[in-house]
């Protein structure tokens, strides 16, 4: 990725991310930075929820459901629907990202927000 970029809070970014049974093994797949612009930017690493295109029967308090055809889904970047698994937060360091694929709106970070307090018993 362009080193002059910046990686802003909502963006879905494409990123080798490890296997959580086998860390030496990783698969390239869109995340979302859920870090702060303030601590994000002077930082060589990012703090990331992971989105699967992997939809479970079940809805989780912790996912938040993407609809490739929606207007969020078109300004993420998403070819696939999709969810954000706030129960899968990790940091990846900011040289490993490929690419920005796109920006979740304000109304999704909201969503999303409310996710994450619930997964982190907030």
């Amino acid at each position: 990725m362009n080193g002059s970029q910046t990686i802003r809070r909502g963006d879905v970014i494409l990123a080798p991310i490890p296997f959580i049974q086998n860390p030496r093994q990783s698969k390239t797949r869109p995340v979302v930075v859920i870090q702060t612009d303030d601590t994000n930017e002077p930082r060589d690493q990012l703090i990331v929820a992971m989105i699967s295109s992997i939809i479970p029967r079940l809805r989780y308090p912790t996912h938040y459901y993407v609809s490739a055809q929606s207007a969020i889904g078109n300004a993420a970047g998403l070819w696939l629907d999709s969810i954000v698994m706030t129960e899968t937060i990790m940091t990846i360091p900011k040289n490993t990202v490929q690419r920005i694929l796109g920006h979740f709106p304000a109304e999704a970070i909201t969503a999303i927000d409310g996710r994450l307090k619930v997964s982190l018993a907030l």
